[in-house]
């Protein structure tokens, strides 16, 4: 789980959302009233209310002043600190209400912005520590939650660390653009953000900060210290769980560590508080042999720690991962069998541990998968009791992992049994996350896993009466709604009229989402478009424009008006095509705005590029796509080959320095997300491919070579014969950051002359498609975009003869993931906290999955592709009468 999405599932229960949209019913923080603010200025924006006196100019970067609170605190000390930089004609900055700072603090968010109050930007050094002194004077040692990428100064809650001012990007050796400083030779390089303090080896440290440092000495543990840490399993903002050994007795533990003020859950605990409990819960339990041991308690430097047996084995979670057969391709029914077997008798040992530790009265609170770990001998342990509480509380159980939490938020037993009810579903159908968005899919899942692993009656009925679930909650009868209902029960693909049918709900749903009146998106979507922009085509209005247009449906001329206003008032950086101006200037030119679209096409070649990423998704590769296809119609057709070079001579630069990285680290690995088609190697390979159609240069040919064999080296073969991204910690087969983006990349490479002996891969990659299950819905990461995969194979001639078929299943498929959403069909986004309605994650994207398969049944498979704008596409580049020249560099 990618914590990120349950911050952006705070706000809306139906779709993500800023955090800070979750935070205008709190408590509003206000500055000194006293204090005169006529020559300032304010503004709010991303969750923080910024103050600035007029006139003054702040470098560019410099030392930062943190300042740390708690809800109650926060009051006082805002009032303190405000009074005085109005006084000195400070900048600054802070939290501005109770809900906003209570979840900065809360146990899953960001750790490098935990704890941050209020931030103050001194000009220089001396107002610098002249502030430090002073508020040390005025709020020293007040109550905060440590800010691990600061110094302390003194006692708190005042901490320092040297940055940026002004946002700046580089890229790193991930090719992600992250914040940047200027060094002295003024070169940009890291603003490394680092759970320690850690400023710039090259920086002059004030003698106030060396004294400070030298006061506070290190984090070292103090001599007689009974522990030997190993490694890290785990971080989260309330602290980190450790392997260790204790020197002691040489035997391996568990650590677990509370931070004061930190780690908050809804019930307003910090993480020492959840510590404590859970020691004295473990303590009662200590005579269970299915519960983990605890060993010891202790304090260290202001944290809590418990120390508990450290348990062999893997947590259900990746048992079920490693075992379950319906994600692998060619599984057979003896394996759902063995399978089955397995799950069934785990669940019974869950059940009677869970039943034994009810009968001492005690609620578990937080059931699921990764809190249970299966033994070398098969035998289920309990750990992370943190939430555990006694029955006679009473308590009402708030949060927990996504899917184990019912809706309704029961109190005491009856939550341990909704949350032991879905793990037995989770063994079989792992989607209990979507019964929050629509509890009526409970029995559509409890169908599917009867009858794709011949489950008993029995155990299915004991799901049944464990999750006790009201399929009806927040939803009408109208004939609308059940028409809806019906649609996904149904769910009949087999004719061009049929799936009409389907689309005309799901483009309900569409519709019926958009907001017109909001300026930061229309379209509900990904997380990304909060950070990117509104109008993208990957997870903006162009994208949902696009898919309605390829559906043969049209798009409200006022979301058309809107996407035109928020890219001529853009100013931001994101430039590409999929997450930028380049995707719209395409969709302008498909539509035939050409006035626009050449509008944003002399915005890109007066860009500078050479600080862009090198991806498809928003850098180098899809630019170059986009003026590939701007060649045609775009008048000034020279400077478009200019720029087409500048891309060409980077991206050629860039190959052979990843080239000699790899020679030297013998690269095997890619960074979380950074492989396949959109952010790995694939997506430039798709460039120079086509490029090479265009120019027939062998070096042009070498740079889409060598770029698809730096991600094809970074697959692997899976026990099931699949090609998938190795990330290290999981394997990756999907369209946007997995091995079936490489193989859009490698069916280019042969269309432009290249070897077919990457057909082997091309097929091992097409096996991925043989898998029953998948996660998720959408055409980045999910079963949309195999289906979708598959077409293309088709349309391109590689197919083989099983393609029909498991095109029709995928797309039949579909409908595990539909949900009822108002009067039409909706479906889950990234993650499947939220829905989302946008090309890449959501709604619009299953839509353009389902005009493909309509279009196939109507006998066009062949006609003109562009379901996926400049990827999937037949654009007539050998048409063109005119090849650019380009060289060497």
């Amino acid at each position: 789980m990618d914590t990120r999405y349950m911050e952006f599932a705070l706000a809306n229960r139906d779709f993500y959302e800023p955090p800070t949209m979750a935070t205008s019913s709190g408590k509003r923080f206000n500055v000194d009233r006293s204090s005169k603010w006529d020559n300032w200025s304010s503004s709010e924006s991303n969750g923080w209310v910024h103050w600035h006196p007029n006139g003054l100019r702040l470098p560019e970067q410099g030392w930062k002043i943190h300042i740390s609170a708690t809800i109650s605190n926060a009051d006082g000390i805002l009032e303190e600190v405000s009074q005085y930089c109005n006084a000195n004609e400070l900048s600054f900055k802070y939290i501005p209400s109770d809900t906003g700072l209570f979840q900065r603090n809360m146990k899953y968010v960001d750790r490098g912005s935990s704890g941050k109050f209020v931030t103050i930007y001194p000009t220089d050094e001396s107002q610098l520590i002249a502030t430090l002194e002073e508020l040390e004077r005025r709020i020293g040692g007040r109550e905060g939650p440590y800010i691990l990428s600061d110094l302390r100064w003194n006692r708190g809650p005042l901490y320092i660390r040297y940055g940026g001012f002004r946002l700046k990007y580089t890229r790193d050796e991930h090719d992600t653009l992250i914040p940047a400083i200027i060094d002295p030779n003024g070169q940009l390089i890291p603003d490394e953000r680092t759970p320690y303090f850690n400023p710039p080896a090259w920086l002059q440290l004030p003698d106030a900060i060396k004294r400070q440092m030298d006061t506070l000495g290190t984090n070292e543990p103090p001599d007689g210290f009974d522990y030997d840490i190993l490694d890290a399993l785990h971080f989260s903002n309330g602290g980190g769980v450790y392997r260790a050994t204790q020197i002691s007795t040489g035997r391996k533990v568990v650590l677990k560590e509370g931070r004061p003020y930190a780690g908050l859950t809804p019930d307003g605990k910090d993480a020492v508080s959840r510590i404590k409990s859970e020691a004295a819960i473990l303590e009662e339990l200590a005579t269970e042999q299915n519960i983990v041991n605890i060993l010891d308690e202790f304090s260290l430097f202001g944290h809590h720690f418990l120390s508990c047996e450290f348990v062999e084995g893997e947590t259900l979670n990746k048992e079920i991962v490693l075992k379950n057969p319906n994600i692998r391709a060619n599984c057979t029914t003896d394996d759902k069998a063995v399978y089955k077997n397995w799950a069934i008798s785990v669940c019974e040992q869950i059940e009677e541990q869970l039943e034994r530790i009810h009968k001492k009265g005690i609620v578990f609170g937080d059931l699921h998968p990764n809190n249970v770990m299966i033994g070398g001998d098969g035998n289920v342990k309990f750990i992370d009791l943190e939430m555990a509480t006694h029955a006679s509380d009473n308590t009402r159980v708030l949060s927990g992992a996504p899917g184990f939490v019912a809706p309704d938020h029961r109190r005491g037993f009856e939550a341990d049994r909704y949350a032991l009810g879905c793990i037995k579903l989770t063994m079989f159908v792992p989607l209990t996350m979507l019964l929050n968005l629509d509890p009526v899919k409970l029995e559509t899942y409890l169908e599917s896993a009867q009858e794709t692993y011949d489950l008993p009656a029995v155990f299915i009925d004991s799901i049944r009466r464990d999750m006790n679930l009201s399929p009806s909650r927040g939803v009408s009868n109208s004939k609308l709604t059940l028409a809806a209902t019906n649609a996904i029960r149904t769910w009949d693909t087999e004719s061009a009229e049929a799936i009409r049918d389907i689309q005309n709900l799901i483009v309900r749903s569409i519709e019926s989402s958009a907001d017109l009146s909001r300026t930061d998106r229309l379209y509900p979507g990904d997380i990304r478009l909060f950070s990117e922009n509104g109008f993208g085509l990957a997870h903006g209005a162009a994208g949902v424009i696009h898919a309605l247009n390829y559906a043969g449906y049209k798009p409200d001329p006022l979301a058309i008006q809107w996407v035109e206003d928020a890219v001529a008032d853009y100013q931001g950086s994101h430039l590409g095509l999929y997450d930028g101006i380049a995707g719209v200037g395409w969709l302008w030119r498909s539509m035939g705005r050409n006035q626009l679209a050449d509008g944003i096409t002399k915005r890109i070649i007066a860009s500078d590029l050479a600080s862009r990423t090198s991806d498809l998704y928003g850098g180098l590769a899809g630019v170059g796509l986009y003026l590939l296809s701007e060649r045609r119609y775009y008048s000034d057709s020279s400077s478009v080959d200019e720029k087409l070079n500048d891309i060409f001579t980077i991206l050629q630069e860039r190959v052979r320095t990843q080239a000699e990285i790899d020679h030297d680290g013998h690269a095997d690995t890619v960074a979380t997300g950074k492989g396949g088609l959109f952010w790995g190697w694939s997506g430039v390979s798709v460039f120079a491919s086509r490029l090479h159609s265009l120019s027939n240069r062998p070096e042009i040919f070498e740079l889409a070579k060598m770029s698809l064999d730096f991600d094809l080296s970074r697959c692997v073969e899976s026990e099931d014969g699949t090609l998938q991204v190795n990330e290290g910690w999981r394997v990756i087969p999907y369209l946007a950051s997995g091995s079936v983006g490489c193989g859009f990349a490698i069916m280019e490479l042969i269309e432009a002359g290249g070897s077919e002996h990457y057909l082997n891969q091309l097929s091992q990659i097409e096996l991925i498609a043989d898998s029953d299950f998948v996660i998720q819905p959408n055409l980045g990461n999910g079963r949309a975009g195999l289906a979708a995969f598959l077409h293309e194979l088709e349309r391109r001639r590689f197919a083989t003869s099983q393609n029909d078929s498991r095109f029709n299943f995928h797309v039949q498929e579909l409908s595990i993931h539909a949900l009822r959403h108002g009067v039409g069909i909706g479906f889950p986004g990234e993650q499947l906290l939220r829905m989302s309605s946008d090309l890449m994650t959501g709604s619009a994207g299953v839509l353009t999955a389902l005009e493909v398969a309509r279009r196939r049944r109507d006998g066009y498979a062949s006609a003109k592709a562009n379901w996926l704008p400049l990827i999937a596409c037949n654009e007539p580049l050998e048409d063109l009468d005119r090849a650019p020249d380009f060289h060497d560099s």
